[in-house]
């Protein structure tokens, strides 16, 4: 495969970027395999091209990718001192779904945005949004523009992004791009059995203990269309897991012949209620999660209800707005 970027970016941003002596690089709160592999990768972009970077991920890195190159030297919690020349978000265009607010004006430098997430806005001073399988992808074409070799680091962190937001190459969105740029990170020697290991596979124990307890609160309605799973109060704490552990299991129920419509349930640490929606394919979730203030893909969405909503009580409400689009 021909290193060619797909899609071009405006020379400003380009030059924003090669310019910069002092770059910061962050993404969404609750980072999945794409905001943490596009933001280590464009990490390791900027350095070898001679910057000052620093990834801050606010929420940390989650285990399953805390093997990537530069995961060890990702900043959590507050961002770093100092002042930037530029802000590098990744992921997301959405100020309100960022783990916490950007440096204020002055110490952030010019705040560029690079999202395959075509809905959303108001975030930044130049946005690259555009149609692709992950984040990641968009990223390589960076990387092209700005004149870096990709190498080994940076084809692992891309090789993440690309596999966890195509669901293992599953979902629409994966394109012929996506399974060209995963074989020219295979060239570069990147192990797909390495990564599916760590990212699918290295589960502890407690990770299981509770999803056992997760599907027991399994409910299929709306003529065994739409399935939920809902997250108990204390779950978490009780087995010693973090919101990590709740990933990939929205999966479980998204699997059931006949379901059209998955949903995991669950309060948050404010309080709030966060609702993950996944799609079989017929249903645009994203439409449904942007009845609550939410987005996300065709597939993959979700949501948050206001604080002092009862988990039984959200699950209620998704039903009825997806009764209301697709019939009861």
């Amino acid at each position: 495969m021909t290193d060619v970027a797909v899609h071009e970016f405006p020379r400003s941003f380009v030059r924003t970027i090669r310019d910069a002596r002092r770059v910061l690089v962050t993404t969404h709160r609750s980072p999945d395999g794409d905001a943490v592999g596009s933001s280590l990768a464009a990490g390791h972009m900027i350095a070898s091209l001679g910057g000052l970077v620093e990834v801050w991920i606010p929420d940390g890195v989650p285990p399953p990718y805390r093997f990537l190159p530069g995961a060890a030297e990702v900043r959590g919690g507050d961002p770093p001192g100092g002042a930037f020349d530029a802000t590098l978000v990744l992921d997301t265009s959405e100020p309100g779904l960022l783990g916490r607010p950007l440096p204020p004006a002055g110490l952030g430098g010019r705040v560029l945005v690079i999202d395959h997430h075509l809905a959303g806005g108001g975030l930044g001073d130049e946005t690259v949004a555009a149609p692709a399988a992950a984040t990641g992808e968009l990223v390589w074409d960076l990387a092209l523009c700005l004149g870096f070799t990709p190498d080994l680091a940076f084809a692992s962190c891309v090789y993440v992004a690309i596999l966890t937001d195509t669901g293992m190459f599953r979902y629409d969105l994966t394109s012929p791009r996506s399974h060209a740029l995963a074989a020219r990170c295979l060239d570069l020697g990147v192990s797909p059995y390495d990564v599916a290991r760590h990212v699918y596979e290295l589960y502890p124990p407690s990770y299981l203990a509770v999803w056992a307890e997760l599907l027991a609160t399994l409910e299929v309605d709306m003529g065994g269309r739409f399935a939920t799973l809902t997250v108990p109060d204390g779950l978490l704490e009780r087995h010693g897991v973090t919101e990590d552990a709740l990933e990939e299991v929205v999966g479980y129920p998204r699997g059931i012949a006949g379901v059209e419509v998955a949903a995991l349930v669950r309060h948050k640490a404010d309080g709030r209620v966060r609702v993950s929606l996944r799609s079989t394919g017929r249903i645009n979730v994203s439409d449904l999660a942007r009845r609550f203030g939410g987005g996300g893909h065709f597939g993959a969405a979700g949501c948050d209800l206001p604080p002092g909503t009862d988990l039984a009580e959200a699950r209620r409400r998704i039903a009825g707005a997806l009764a209301d689009m697709i019939g009861p």
